[in-house]
């Protein structure tokens, strides 16, 4: 008993701490109740997964004039990034987009949005060009064209 009167100040501050964390959690769980789930919510659930090596078939798909190919996957819409030789023209390098699709899956097509950014890697008036392709869409569709 000693001891806890010569602590009481002590002991009672130590509660009234506790007390006050236990408090600061129960408000941070209102103020921001979805902290723990993921970014997407439950809109990847059943999501179908990229083959790992998709950089190297579709670079092998494309002719010589596509120097570099990117493919980053960003939940449901896959970013192509084809970057192309300094020679080649801009329609050209739309048929590079096209016939990359030949390296995808019939599953793949159907599940994401594909992106394409056709690059050069020295400045031209008519590059960059971005094209995009939904799921139920037969064409890329492209940016107007400057």
């Amino acid at each position: 008993m000693k001891f806890l009167k010569r602590n009481k100040n002590i002991i009672i501050t130590l509660v009234i701490f506790f007390i006050l964390i236990l408090f600061c959690i129960q408000i941070k769980n209102i103020l921001f109740p979805n902290d723990g789930l993921a970014v997407y919510g439950n809109r990847l659930d059943g999501k179908i997964e990229v083959s790992k090596n998709l950089n190297k078939n579709i670079k092998e798909i494309l002719p010589e004039g596509a120097t570099k190919v990117t493919v980053r996957d960003a939940g449901r819409i896959l970013n192509i990034t084809i970057t192309v030789a300094d020679d080649i023209t801009r329609d050209v390098a739309k048929t590079y987009a096209v016939k990359s699709l030949e390296a995808l899956s019939d599953e793949e097509i159907r599940y994401y949005d594909i992106q394409y950014f056709l690059v050069k890697n020295a400045e031209a008036a008519e590059f960059p060009v971005i094209g995009y392709k939904i799921p139920s869409a037969e064409n890329i569709s492209w940016t107007k064209d400057r």
